[in-house]
């Protein structure tokens, strides 16, 4: 989180280059997708998603466990999921300084939208009943909705649900997709590995422009029901009720490339969760701080010199590097004897059919 904020909030044109994206370098900081490399600022939104991916097992088991059937957490999945995507259109609206006001009003804008933010998303530490909590949301998003259609934004742009925080909004899909495929799967990584593969090929077949996947892909709209809206709805009025049959608001499939991410981080956090449950049957010893202080080495060492190798484009030197670091993880992880170092052997396959 602290990453995040340096890096939003970092001063342009008087850092090095490899302090920005590397896809926005100084001075101009100008953003061209044609500009290889890679920084540890395009690895903060990896790592966020990784975080993510290696809590839902936490969250969710301990809905499942209290007897939660797995359509009502699938919907509890889909609702925080909703609930995330409304955050990212309300964050995209209320930045104060691009509303269609003064600089005074600007002032006293952004505080009482921060406030609003806590009505409609806030959990407060006192006990509220439900009609009161109910009350305070609905509150909120009349008084958010009422400063967004009144003050309009600097750009002429009215209030859209097509306008969102991209962040947010790949997060709100990845969290989605990413969490049912895991209550699907919970017993079965198998499944998980599998799907991965087919999203590989998906992802390789969406590449090419001319391909059924790309055309498909590329739609947001399902024609039938895009054919009677707009035979009902005037054609003046087709702006303010596009939403209803063009989702692109609501989900983009190019999001789920994500899910590569997010997806093995829900393998990491099983694994996680089996050790912090149970600790029986396991050798007490382990490899020694020589070996466990190399492993580490060899792990920064692997993020170092892929953001060195990536930055500078020296394809080679990655790939003979990777090739070296490979083997000597391999050399070095090799017989685990510690639970912790064993979460992917024999000491958790009694606890996952299908591994």
């Amino acid at each position: 989180m602290l990453a995040m904020i340096l890096a939003n909030f970092e001063p342009f044109g008087s850092l090095p280059a490899w302090m920005y994206h590397a896809q926005s370098p100084p001075p101009g900081h100008t953003f061209n997708p044609e500009w290889p490399g890679i920084t540890w600022v395009d690895l903060i939104f990896p790592f966020f998603i990784f975080s993510m991916g290696a809590a839902v097992p936490f969250s969710l088991s301990r809905k499942l466990d209290s007897g939660l059937s797995i359509i009502k957490t699938n919907f509890s999945i889909i609702q925080r999921g909703l609930t995330l995507l409304a955050f990212a259109i309300f964050a995209a609206h209320a930045r104060p300084h691009s509303l269609d006001v003064s600089e005074r009003a600007a002032d006293w804008i952004g505080p009482l939208l921060f406030g609003v933010m806590f009505m409609i998303w806030g959990r407060f530490p006192w006990k509220l009943s439900g009609k009161i909590l109910l009350a305070l949301r609905w509150a909120g998003l009349a008084i958010a909705l009422s400063i967004f259609i009144i003050a309009g934004h600097k750009d002429g742009a009215a209030f859209s649900l097509f306008r969102s925080d991209i962040i947010l909004k790949v997060l709100s899909t990845v969290l989605v997709f990413g969490s049912i495929i895991w209550v699907i799967s919970r017993y079965n990584i198998t499944y998980r590995i599998v799907l991965l593969l087919l999203l590989l090929a998906i992802r390789l077949g969406y590449s090419v422009e001319s391909g059924w996947l790309y055309q498909l892909g590329s739609q947001t709209e399902i024609s039938v029901w895009s054919n009677f809206v707009k035979s009902v709805i005037p054609a003046e009025s087709d702006k303010h009720f596009s939403w209803i049959y063009n989702f692109r608001w609501l989900f983009q499939w190019q999001f789920l490339k994500y899910l590569f991410i997010f997806i093995p981080a829900t393998i990491v956090g099983d694994r996680i969760r089996e050790w912090t449950i149970d600790k029986t049957d396991c050798v007490k010893f382990g490899w020694g701080k020589l070996r466990n202080f190399a492993i580490v080495i060899l792990m920064v060492s692997v993020i170092i010199s892929t953001l060195i190798c990536l930055q500078g484009r020296w394809v080679s030197v990655l790939v003979g590097l990777s090739v070296v670091m490979a083997l000597a993880g391999f050399m070095l992880l090799n017989k685990p004897q510690k639970r912790t170092k064993k979460c992917c052997g024999i000491c958790l396959t009694g606890a996952w059919p299908g591994i």
